[in-house]
């Protein structure tokens, strides 16, 4: 057993102060538009978000690794997870039209390969035209910041829970106290250190009054069900990756994936993949190296949907054009060849994706360099 499954099996009595900010039901919401029956919760944790889609009509699955995960759920909100493990699923390819990665699955693994393997199952059961999410924890902006003055989240983005522990037991006694393990952890000098959490402490923002009122229930509850509040400390890994987006774009480039598009929410960073009809969205190391070679225009899963459509009018689009080569975008009507030869001279925005020109070429005057003639007269009605 893992650090992080000793974690989740130590929590899972206390799971629901912290499950609604794995992936919460306010950023499922969000996405309710870009979700279709049947979909695949991976890591569904006691059910929170299968709960709620179901409600909402949606055919959903959850699995879950824990087994005291999957009591609780059953328990608690009379749901079935399914005892399964995220790097080999044990669903048909494109089984679901909808796969969501929670929180707590990619985001708090270290090893590529293991990433790679969770993403790549993802994306096997993921069926044509379907969308797989990933998604990233995130704190609220006021707890990073706070957190990573005081040393909770180090200056290489690792996230110590167990300091959040300490600064609490600690400052329930004496506030003062504090003050020489964060110097440790920041390395900062004392002063700043003194003012920031002399200051901290007479303002006391929400959210941080918030983290204190859910480790004070978790520690009653846990006191109530004859638990070792020691034994929960020592669950907790010595530390976790907080990804922010510049991290989660390279940890993908690395990995090869092209994504359709990332948000950031107030407790979790989105990734999404539209899986096309055509296009594996796991580049091999052979096309990584042609798109290295000459070219001039780019696009990664390009896709432009038109407002009020329900359908893309351009699907992930991948093309690598070679610098001095004649190219031909070939296709009957309404298969989207005016659409993306818009999109590529800058005349229409993308719904998502991506289009790169080579440093060869002037962005700023892309129109400039560009001799464009549409099939129809495009001229002023008054010309």
């Amino acid at each position: 057993m893992t650090d992080i499954q000793k974690w989740y099996v130590a929590w899972s009595p206390f799971w629901e102060f912290v499950e609604n900010r794995h992936l919460s039901i306010f950023v499922t919401e969000k996405l309710l538009n870009y979700i279709s029956s049947p979909v695949l919760i991976i890591g569904a944790g006691q059910g929170l978000i299968v709960e709620y889609l179901r409600n909402k009509g949606f055919i959903v699955d959850g699995i879950d690794i824990e087994k005291e995960m999957i009591r609780m759920a059953k328990k608690r909100r009379s749901i079935d997870i399914i005892l399964a493990d995220a790097k080999k699923l044990p669903f048909k390819d494109k089984s679901y039209k909808t796969v969501i990665i929670a929180s707590g699955i990619v985001d708090y693994l270290r090893d590529d390969k293991q990433i790679k393997q969770i993403i790549d199952e993802g994306l096997r059961v993921t069926a044509k035209r379907g969308s797989l999410f990933i998604s990233f924890y995130q704190m609220t902006p006021v707890l990073e910041k706070i957190y990573k003055k005081i040393g909770v989240i180090d200056s290489k983005n690792q996230y110590h829970m167990k300091r959040i522990f300490d600064i609490d037991k600690m400052s329930r006694k004496n506030p003062l106290t504090c003050i020489s393990p964060i110097k440790k952890w920041t390395n900062k000098k004392l002063l700043p250190i003194f003012l920031y959490w002399t200051k901290l402490g007479l303002t006391l923002p929400k959210e941080l009054k918030e983290e204190r009122k859910k480790t004070e229930l978790m520690f009653d509850t846990a006191k109530k069900n004859n638990i070792d509040v020691n034994d929960i400390y020592e669950s907790i890994p010595d530390s976790l990756p907080y990804r922010e987006v510049p991290e989660i774009k390279k940890l993908l480039k690395d990995l090869g994936y092209i994504y359709s598009e990332i948000n950031k929410y107030n407790d979790c960073i989105i990734v999404k993949f539209h899986k096309s009809g055509s296009f594996n969205l796991s580049m091999d190391g052979q096309q990584n190296q042609r798109n290295k070679k000459n070219w001039i225009i780019k696009t990664e899963n390009l896709c432009k949907k038109y407002y009020g459509s329900k359908i893309y009018a351009v699907d992930s689009v991948n093309i690598t054009i070679g610098e001095g080569t004649i190219f031909g975008l070939l296709g009957p009507n309404g298969a989207g060849k005016t659409t993306t030869l818009s999109m590529l001279c800058g005349l229409l925005d993308t719904t998502s994706g991506n289009i790169s020109f080579s440093k060869k070429i002037d962005k700023k005057n892309i129109q400039k360099i560009i001799g464009y003639v549409p099939q129809e007269l495009a001229l002023y009605p008054r010309l």
